[in-house]
This record gives structure tokens, sequence and C-alpha cells, in this order.
């Protein structure tokens, strides 16, 4: 599936597209939860839990065009507590994704909410080639995520054209998983990690 960036954002630095998703990871306890709330704080382990750098915003001039959303849900077991674990954790990680929603906002507006057995885990891309970035026809993906395999897509059609969500530079965003009854994990000896991937087009300032 071929798609086609929306225009570069105009009025900031000159800007560049890359390939990149945005990803943050949280701990969901063995006694349950109400909600998790993802993208609003960098990580004391860095890269391996998110790639966020500033609390719940992009930092200047850095700007997002999502194109879809999905989720992963790790055992919080260990490699020697795995075996013969697989059939009850399936049980449990499906139950997690069924007695949840998930609710994407940016500054007030929300502009997903569904439950969660509908968001897809894991997904991969294919094909990413940068096309002509000149000032007057601005940057264009004309290969751009050619397939996003296992992820819930937020473009829209416009015009003829295929229009992503665009997360603009310090714009407030979250992703909420919310349970409305709280599931108290039998199967883990230690916390799940979820983790929640918004796939897309990370607009950076080129250096």
């Amino acid at each position: 599936m071929t798609r086609r960036v929306a225009p570069a954002p105009a009025g900031v630095p000159a800007l560049e597209p890359i390939a990149q998703e945005l990803y943050d990871t949280k701990d969901y306890p063995i006694a349950g939860t109400g909600t998790l709330t993802f993208f609003q704080n960098p990580s004391a382990l860095g890269e391996i839990e998110t790639n966020m750098v500033a609390s719940g915003q992009l930092p200047y001039p850095q700007q997002f065009h999502a194109f879809g959303i999905c989720f992963e849900i790790f055992p919080g077991y260990t490699e020697l507590e795995a075996v013969g674990n697989n059939v009850s954790w399936n049980r449990e990680k499906q139950k997690l994704r069924e007695k949840c929603f998930l609710r994407l906002t940016i500054g007030s507006k929300d502009y997903l909410t569904l439950p969660g057995c509908h968001i897809p885990e894991g997904m991969g891309i294919a094909g990413f080639s940068a096309g002509d970035d000149t000032v007057s026809n601005y940057a264009s993906l004309t290969q751009g995520i050619q397939d996003i395999k296992h992820a819930f897509e937020l473009t829209v059609p416009q015009a003829g054209k295929i229009k992503p969500i665009h997360i603009p530079a310090q714009q407030s965003f979250k992703v909420e998983i919310r349970w409305p009854t709280p599931l108290v994990l039998a199967v883990p000896e230690q916390p799940v990690k979820i983790r929640v991937y918004l796939v897309g087009i990370l607009w950076r300032e080129v250096q």
C-alpha cells in the first residue's frame, strides 16, 4: 500500500522525514490497575522502554505524522517460570486485551477510542524512500510506508490522498489504556509490560 505523507510542516526550521515510530512502555501490576498512560515521561531505562525525550510532547521543532497504532503485551515471569506457563499466559494476555479500551488524545481532542481487542499486536514496515524535498515541492515520501501490518490505521482519505494524524511540536498528546474493572493477574510473578507504538513519520530538524 503506497502512501504519500502530507507536506512538510511550514513556519518552522527546515525538517527532514524519517521512518521512526514513537513508542512507550509501562508496567501493568499483578494486582491490576484501572489506567496506564503512555508518552508522558522519558524513562530512566532510556530507549529500551521509550524514545520520548520530553514529557507528553515532542521537542521543538520535531513533529509527527501518525499512520497507525498498535500495542504489545509481554509476560512478567522469568525464562524458567515460562516452562509450562505458555497456555495460561496466553489466556491472561487475551483477557488483558479483551477487558480494556484504548484512547488516543492530542491536545484536548480524542482521535481514537476503541476496545483493546480491535487494536493489533505488533507491526511490520516495508519500504521507505525520500522523494523531492526541495523548498518549492516540500518533502514527499513517494514510496512511503507501503505496508503497515498488524496496526490499526489512523489515516483518513481526503481529496484523493491519504491524510495522517498530525502531532505538532510541543503539542500535548497521550495514549491511555483503561480497564473499567482492573484484572488481577494469575500467572506472572512480576508486573506485565505493555508497549504502545505510534507508527508513522518523524519530522526532525535538518542538521
